[in-house]
């Protein structure tokens, strides 16, 4: 604004390389401005953006075997069941537990901030496990709470901050008719969310 009165007493006769004067030349400058203002705005937990911890999140688990999403203020980061679970289906992999690493960090580093762990399954019961749970949601939650007690246990992120659901196969994103599709729907979703406004 200030800078706008400055420049009224300046000639506004002076053509730019795009053929618009001053006028024009202010003009766009404001629009890219309030474009700048309303980004960031955005990126203010619960300003209806993404949530830092969404871009600080996207970037680090990059290379790893789980998907980042983000929903509003809510950054969900999947790991499907064969990226998550050994050939036992119960031991977390390596290369999953270095995912969780840097997930933890991230969380550490935001106090308010809480988790809540989601398990889900296709709608057969892997026969691996049909001697250890008598139903699917069962299941779904032990796998979810393995994940929580890796986050607790191994890298100390508070258990007051978690919470754990049991979806089991009511939320498929695939088709159960396959085995493909079996697998994508066995999974785990990690919800973070960072503490409502006040």
């Amino acid at each position: 604004m200030i800078l706008a009165f400055l420049l009224l007493g300046c000639p506004s006769k002076h053509v730019y390389p795009d053929g618009g004067g001053l006028e024009a030349q202010l003009e766009r400058e404001v629009i890219a401005l309030q474009a700048t203002v309303r980004r960031l705005e955005a990126q203010e937990p619960g300003g209806g953006g993404p949530d830092p911890i969404y871009a600080e999140l996207h970037q680090v688990l990059a290379a790893c075997e789980c998907t980042v999403e983000s929903r509003g203020s809510t950054t969900l980061i999947t790991l499907r069941d064969g990226d998550l679970f050994a050939a036992d289906e119960w031991t977390v992999r390596d290369e999953a537990r270095m995912s969780l690493d840097m997930l933890a960090t991230a969380v550490k580093m935001r106090p308010g901030y809480t988790v809540t762990i989601e398990g889900h399954t296709g709608d057969l019961m892997p026969a691996s496990m049909s001697a250890k749970f008598s139903n699917l949601y069962d299941l779904s939650y032990v796998r979810a709470g393995q994940v929580m007690s890796i986050l607790v246990d191994d890298f100390h992120v508070e258990t007051e901050r978690f919470a754990l659901v049991a979806k089991g196969p009511n939320q498929p994103v695939a088709s159960n008719d396959t085995a493909a599709g079996q697998n994508q729907n066995r999974r785990v979703v990690i919800l973070i969310q960072p503490p409502a406004k006040r």
